[in-house]
């Protein structure tokens, strides 16, 4: 175990610290079901804040407390922050009073300037940094994505480093990880993690995991190249070119960005069809029918067009690589006309 003691920063000589113009404030046990809320700047409950409620109550932990802030009016004891807490301690069978913070705000404006200050100057706390603290909590689902990553060789952060100069094996994608633990089993996860760490992607995204994931599983892309897998991505994500033809794809077919890159990425990487007649280099479609720069060598006839888009045939449910327009892969389309 760690620990860094609390310690200064340094500031620069011209900067002037704040001096507060209110007491300092004091602590008190006060029952709960005494405060009171301002209902001028305060917000009432939503669906959301009753839950949160309940799982307080349910979950009731004096480690987890965090004291209310209230000021005194002639009213009585106004809360400036903490409502959901002060509601589940009345709430709460088993508690009588609780301690609250309670500072200097003889305005209304001074409260609500309070309120606002409370609750915008905090930083959010990321779902990496609440991963980590799982972890070391010992939760049984944090501590499977830990260790899947580490034995993938992928680094889960703490939060964007300066600047957004992530390095190649960093990911934030916490959730999409364990979502996909959940869904295909700590070996896929791996599998899929290792994948995009051999390809130095930086960082490893949520679409770069749901991506490999459906080339990995679907039936469609059963011709990836699963080796190649790793240096086709590498090198599309070195020029940017992967998140274009992503892009553009998606808009074209109005599919979620993720299925967009799949597709791209499959389309570059499909294993190549030893002793076919196609181009060195070239990739095959998905039918193995020869192609000379990424396209079917034969005119349009039938449902059939040449083109580079990814398209699903209606008579075989199978993917392949023609024109927008096109409703039937080559093979299909041969068939049609000769029966016709």
């Amino acid at each position: 175990m760690s620990h860094r003691r609390i310690a200064a920063i340094d500031l620069p000589e011209e900067f002037s610290p704040g001096m507060s113009a209110t007491a300092e404030p004091i602590f008190e046990l006060v029952d709960p079901s005494i405060l009171l809320v301002d209902e001028q700047y305060q917000r009432d409950m939503s669906p959301a804040g009753l839950a949160l409620i309940r799982r307080m109550v349910g979950e009731w932990d004096w480690a987890k407390f965090k004291p209310p802030t209230a000021v005194l009016t002639e009213a009585g004891l106004e809360l400036i922050d903490g409502q959901h807490t002060s509601i589940a301690a009345v709430t709460h069978p088993g508690i009588s009073v609780i301690p609250v913070q309670i500072v200097t705000a003889p305005e209304v404006e001074d409260r609500a300037k309070a309120f606002i200050g409370i609750n915008r100057d905090r930083i959010a706390v990321t779902t990496a940094q609440l991963h980590h603290a799982a972890v070391a909590a010992g939760d049984k689902q944090a501590v499977a994505i830990a260790e899947v990553a580490r034995e993938a060789g992928a680094k889960i952060l703490h939060g964007s480093p300066g600047a957004g100069l992530f390095k190649p094996r960093d990911t934030l994608a916490v959730a999409a990880l364990g979502a996909l633990i959940a869904e295909a089993g700590r070996d896929r996860a791996r599998q899929v993690l290792a994948i995009l760490v051999d390809a130095g992607l930086a960082p490893i995204r949520t679409d770069h995991i749901k991506a490999l994931h459906l080339l990995l599983t679907e039936p469609d892309f059963a011709a990836l190249d699963v080796e190649a897998a790793p240096s086709t991505i590498r090198s599309m994500n070195g020029t940017g070119a992967a998140d274009r033809e992503a892009k553009a794809f998606a808009e074209t077919h109005r599919i979620p960005r993720w299925r967009a890159l799949a597709s791209v990425w499959f389309k570059a990487a499909k294993k190549r069809r030893a002793g076919s007649e196609q181009a060195a280099g070239a990739p095959p479609s998905r039918h193995g029918a020869p192609t000379v720069d990424g396209r079917e060598p034969r005119p349009a006839f039938g449902g059939w067009q040449p083109g580079r888009f990814s398209r699903r045939c209606r008579h075989c449910d199978q993917l392949f690589t023609g024109a927008q327009a096109a409703t039937s892969c080559e093979p299909c389309a041969c068939a049609e006309t000769e029966a016709a």
